[in-house]
């Protein structure tokens, strides 16, 4: 049965549900442990985690170029 909530908590999540939702279906209180638990195993909408959602928002709100956050910052 634990197997089975955290599939459907992964998958939930990474399908970008309300967190709040996922919460209540689950029977927690809050997001905490939704989050604490789940957002390390969930990559951005676009399938990587390595900040370029970051950088698309960025770009779109301040219309200046992208940067690498790694390359560009330190």
């Amino acid at each position: 049965m634990i197997q089975t909530r955290h599939s459907f908590a992964t998958t939930a999540f990474s399908l970008g549900e309300n967190q709040l939702w996922i919460a209540k279906v689950m029977s927690h209180r809050d997001t905490n442990m939704i989050i604490k638990v789940y957002a390390k195993y969930v990559e951005n909408i676009n399938g990587t985690s390595d900040g370029n959602a970051m950088n698309s928002a960025f770009q779109d709100a301040t219309g200046r170029k992208k940067y690498s956050l790694t390359r560009d910052m330190f």
